[in-house]
This record gives structure tokens, sequence and C-alpha cells, in this order.
């Protein structure tokens, strides 16, 4: 007898398990997060900046951010990933540190699950830090 043959209903039986296990619990692997947004900063000081970050289909748990950081004065930007926990709510923050004093940033930021592919980058939140006393 072929033991090709016998085996594929256990094949295919393991499949079909998977693939409804993965629709009930939600997983979605290699999945995109929706755009994010910046509601908002805080924090603000010489040296650093806190964003409030919004990501509507990620609720209650942590997430990779990445952080574009543009210096408005000289045109470079910066890519910076790090990872955070969002609420209930899909809110969280992210302190962006190692800025410099009295200058304007333009910041912008994509999230996405530890395990899966980054959203869109969101909307930009321009900001500029405090000068030296």
């Amino acid at each position: 007898m072929n033991k090709n043959i016998s085996s594929r209903p256990l094949l295919v039986a393991t499949l079909a398990l998977m693939v409804v296990a993965t629709s009930f619990f939600g997983f979605r692997s290699g999945a995109s997060a929706k755009a994010a947004n910046i509601t908002g900063v805080n924090n603000v000081s010489r040296r650093s900046v806190v964003l409030n970050i919004s990501s509507g289909d990620l609720q209650n748990q942590t997430v990779t951010v990445k952080i574009t950081i543009k210096n408005e004065r000289t045109g470079k930007e910066k890519v910076k990933t790090m990872t955070t926990s969002l609420g209930s709510d899909g809110s969280g923050t992210v302190t962006i540190k190692r800025l410099k004093p009295g200058t304007q940033y333009t910041f912008t930021v994509a999230v996405g699950p530890t395990n899966g592919n980054l959203g869109d980058p969101s909307n930009s939140q321009t900001v500029t830090t405090l000068n030296r006393i």
C-alpha cells in the first residue's frame, strides 16, 4: 500500500484545524497593521519628546514602532525602531531621546505587531525642542 495516499487525510485535517484555530484566535501571520496616528505630544524637553500614538486595530499588545525623525533645519532623517505596549483602546506612548536643543523636528510613526508587518506611516507631527538654558 502507498503510504503517501494514506497520510493525505491526516495532512488535510491538520491544515483545516490550523485554519480554524487561526481564524478563531485572530492570529494574522504576516498581516500588516492599519496606519497609526500621532494623537499628541507631551513632555517636550531640550533633548527628548514623548509622542502619544494610537493604532485602533492593535489593542492590549506589545508592538513594534518605527519612528522617522526629520531635523527640519538640516533636512536629515533618522529612523529609530522600538517596542511599546498599547492599551485596550490601542493607544500608547514612545519617548524619543538624544535630540538637539532648540531644534524643530517632524515625526512620523509606523506601528505593527512584533511578529508582523508594520502599517503605513502616520500623520506627521512637528515639534521644537526647548532651548538651552
